[in-house]
């Protein structure tokens, strides 16, 4: 399709560069993704084993948490299912306790004080607001500690509640407490209380349908070797698997999505 709209050039075919590149060719704009990877995916990769789908990245998402996120699933018709947290649990010594309320409490781990400390924080966790077309002004004084260094001092936890709450949750990030904005922390432990869902086939069917849709706009198994901006707006220099000699392409735009 032909259009007088801006060339753009997206690098990386994991959710972010996908998701952009299709609502950007909805809109009629003449774009291309580059992947280096023989496949898409990214952090969304998924693989299959005797009829079950294991997640290698992002596990599920939040409806309430991930607005935009779950109405492209919807728009894409991806099933997806109910999670509940009765399915999570943390393996202590040779016990297994679900992360929920009912069984931390029986769990005998914590003390009645420990437990009355943990709900203070889901409370305070539920009068935030974490969705991107608002603006909580609280999530910028948050963003000023490290989750551990907030649960510490503003919540009274000690080690065995930041070993086993706050370092579980933080996991679902990739990072640890101390070195994770208290922000983003407390928006992983919101998932906690809330509706999570996952795609029947794993978090890669996102990924692989935007993939189907956009048909022949995305190139894989293709290096950026270069990019330079220039009066006419940038020249990209990219290494094709299987090609001894690099093309260069003019866009007008390109989008970092790595």
């Amino acid at each position: 399709m032909k259009t007088n709209k801006p060339k753009i050039a997206i690098f990386g075919a994991g959710i972010a560069g996908l998701s952009c590149a299709y609502f950007l060719k909805n809109d009629g704009y003449d774009v291309t993704v580059y992947e280096k990877r023989p496949g898409v995916g990214g952090r969304f990769a998924t693989f299959e084993t005797e009829g079950v789908y294991i997640n290698k990245g992002a596990l599920m998402y939040a409806p309430r948490l991930n607005p935009h996120f779950a109405s492209l699933i919807n728009e894409l018709g991806i099933e997806s299912e109910q999670l509940t947290l009765s399915r999570f649990a943390l393996i202590i010594g040779n016990k297994i306790t679900a992360l929920n309320n009912f069984a931390m409490f029986k769990s005998g781990l914590f003390s009645l004080f420990d437990y009355l400390k943990w709900l203070k924080l889901k409370r305070f966790i539920r009068r935030l607001d974490f969705r991107l077309d608002s603006y909580d002004v609280r999530l910028e004084e948050l963003h000023q500690y490290s989750l551990q260094e907030f649960c510490e001092k503003k919540m009274g936890f000690n080690k065995k509640l930041i070993d086993y709450i706050v370092q579980p949750f933080s996991s679902f990030g990739y990072i640890d407490p101390p070195y994770i904005a208290a922000d983003h922390g407390l928006f992983l432990f919101a998932y906690g209380d809330t509706e999570l869902r996952v795609p029947i086939k794993g978090m890669s069917a996102v990924t692989d349908e935007l993939y189907n849709r956009l048909k022949g706009s995305v190139k894989l198994n293709t290096v950026v070797k270069e990019v330079e901006k220039n009066k006419k707006g940038f020249a990209v220099v990219l290494e094709e698997k299987k090609k001894s000699t690099p093309v260069k392409k003019n866009f007008d735009y390109c989008i970092f999505a790595t």
